[in-house]
């Protein structure tokens, strides 16, 4: 993936879902994102991206931080995670590359 976290470092910042950015297509987050329900991402998640409790999620791309899986929730990463991942009592399924496991 020839992503890169300078390109999309003016985003910075602390995101939530919100029902425009749940049906983006190749969206770049700057920094920490929160991913609730059941739903897909694609794209690149500079900061750490935090699987909700009970949501159920496919992300395919890069998150730059640390993927955090909340209890009960359930996530596909299908892609590379730059940090590690914190698993609080869901499920996970990575299909690539964790940096730091």
């Amino acid at each position: 993936m020839a992503l890169s976290l300078a390109t999309i470092g003016a985003l910075a910042g602390c995101h939530r879902d919100t029902p425009r950015e749940a049906t983006a297509d190749g969206t770049a987050i700057g920094g920490d994102y929160r991913l609730e329900g059941k739903r897909s991402f694609r794209g690149m998640i500079g900061g750490n991206a935090t699987v909700a409790a009970g949501a159920d999620v496919t992300i395919t791309g890069m998150i730059g931080g640390d993927l955090i899986v909340e209890q009960g929730a359930r996530v596909r990463m299908k892609g590379m995670v730059g940090g590690r991942i914190i698993n609080n009592g869901g499920q996970v399924d990575v299909r690539g590359a964790v940096a730091n496991p």
